[in-house]
């Protein structure tokens, strides 16, 4: 067989990409539970802490800030620790790896889904804050929407790396406590900006 045939027939990365985005979400899909603790529980627990305000405009925005950061925390960070030790329990990343993807396309294939979700939650918390609570509309959409890409790509590295020490899906619940306690008493998520003493 010719190389250019054989070039032919190896899916690029970006096939390998959508085809991974295609088996997480049908996944995501008959997992109910899975479903309900990614996608329905931290979107619902996201408004009602955004309508839990009762300052002006500030506070408004300051509070839909905090809430993103535990939307992220939840459905990206702990919900991805548990993705990826139930792939490997079931040994779905051995078999992904003895195929024609690299490490590095398996991990990212499997966030996609999770952060294409989470962003979509943001964009409805967003519209939520605008439409029932008033708030004012985002001067530079692109600017947030880069922010909210970038921090939901640092949550996934984090659950990737904490996955290694998490045996099995039941443990991810123990193992994602600590990191997720530390990324919301970081100032400016759960605890305002300016609680914590200067030193902190």
């Amino acid at each position: 067989m010719r190389p250019a045939a054989i070039s032919r027939e190896v899916p690029g990365t970006a096939r390998q990409l959508i085809a991974l985005l295609r088996f997480e979400t049908l996944a995501l899909r008959r997992n109910r539970t899975a479903s309900a603790m990614s996608v329905a529980t931290p979107l619902g627990v996201g408004i009602v802490l955004a309508g839990g305000y009762d300052g002006g405009a500030a506070d408004g925005i300051a509070r839909m800030a905090s809430v993103l950061a535990l939307v992220v925390v939840l459905a990206v960070h702990h919900h991805l620790v548990t993705v990826y030790a139930a792939r490997r329990q079931e040994l779905v990343l051995k078999r992904l790896r003895a195929g024609l993807p690299a490490d590095g396309t398996i991990l990212v294939g499997a966030a996609i889904s999770t952060i294409g979700i989470f962003l979509i939650q943001a964009v409805i918390l967003a519209g939520y804050g605008v439409l029932a609570l008033d708030l004012p509309a985002p001067e530079n959409p692109l600017f947030i929407l880069l922010a909210l890409v970038l921090g939901a790509a640092v949550m996934a590295a984090f659950a990737a790396a904490l996955s290694a020490i998490t045996r099995t899906s039941e443990a991810a619940m123990l193992t994602s406590l600590p990191t997720s306690a530390l990324f919301l008493a970081t100032p400016g998520a759960l605890i305002p900006v300016g609680t914590l003493p200067d030193g902190v």
